[in-house]
């Protein structure tokens, strides 16, 4: 289990974070990438999945 004391704060500025990248492997980088792009698009569906029932609702409601 991770402890959160041993989790290396990620800085904030844009130049640190760029050096700091720079320095993790080639491989944690790429992980990170695919998780994040994973989660983007799952957030894209939920986003879209709930524009069509929104409409759907809609529909329903106005006895379309």
């Amino acid at each position: 289990m991770l402890d959160s004391e041993c989790i290396t704060p990620l800085p904030s500025d844009p130049k640190e974070l760029a050096d700091f990248i720079k320095t993790l492997p080639r491989e944690v980088v790429e992980q990170f990438v695919k998780n994040w792009r994973g989660k983007t698009d799952a957030l894209e569906r939920d986003h879209a999945e709930n524009r069509i029932f929104d409409a759907l609702l809609r529909r329903l409601e106005s006895g379309e």
